[in-house]
Order: structure tokens, then sequence, then C-alpha cells
């Protein structure tokens, strides 16, 4: 910078936090104006616009790749799933088929137990039956 400019600038430049900002007025004078002497030449606008699209599609190509990510995860853990789901239906047909073999003994214990309770009642019935006669012939009886 010549030192004249310097000179008569220097008041301005006292701290870091003025030279930062002078830094950024100058780079964004300097966009803008390029903006403005652009708009100039005939088709930048066009092709501007196409830049700009160019840019989105990258993003909707990126947003893409995450969203496949996703998919390949939520297939992973839909899988995982669908085994424990799998191994759970054939313990529960093996507790089915457990009840049912339980049901089966009980049914036969109480159809065993009624027979023997019917088979006491005989054998009593019998003995007591035994007994009167046995009292009757000696003569022990009423």
């Amino acid at each position: 910078m010549d030192p004249a400019v310097w000179g008569n600038l220097n008041h301005l430049f006292q701290g870091e936090d003025a030279r930062a900002k002078m830094v950024r007025l100058g780079t964004s004078i300097v966009k803008h104006a390029t903006e403005e002497g652009l708009n100039c030449i005939p088709g930048y606008k066009i092709v501007a616009r196409s830049l700009g699209d160019l840019n989105g599609s990258d993003e909707t190509e990126v947003d893409v790749k995450a969203l496949r990510a996703d998919v390949r995860r939520l297939e992973k853990e839909f899988n995982e799933y669908k085994k424990e789901v799998d191994e759970l239906q054939v313990e529960v047909k093996a507790l089915a088929a457990d009840q049912l073999r339980l049901e089966k003994q009980l049914c036969e214990c109480r159809i065993n137990k009624a027979s023997a309770d019917l088979n006491i009642r005989s054998c009593l019935l019998y003995v007591i039956g035994f007994s009167l006669c046995f009292c009757i012939s000696f003569g022990w009886g009423a």
C-alpha cells in the first residue's frame, strides 16, 4: 500500500478488530463489484443459476447416499428382529406341545385317581360285606 494512503488510514487500523473488519469490508466490496460486472455479460444469469442447480444436485446426491445408508442399517436391524421373532415362535410351539402333553398327563392322573377311588370303595365294600358275613356266620351279629 502507498505510504501516503497508509498514513491517512493509519488511525483506522488501531486494533486487530478494526483491521479484520476492514478486510471483510474490502472482500465484500470486491465480491459484489464482480457480481455487478458479470451481470453485464449476456448469459451470465443462466450460467449462475445452472451452477447453483448443480451444487444443489450434489447435496441431493449426498442426501440419497445418507438415506441408502439408513435403509441398509434399518434392514439389518429388521432382519435381526425377524430372527428373534422366529426363535421365539419355535419356543412358543415347544411350550404349546409341552402344555398339551402335561394336560394329557393330568387327565390320565385324574382318570387313574377316579378308578383308584372306585377300587378302594369296592375293596371297602367287599371287606365290609365279608366281615358282616363272617360275623353272621359265627353268630356275632346283632
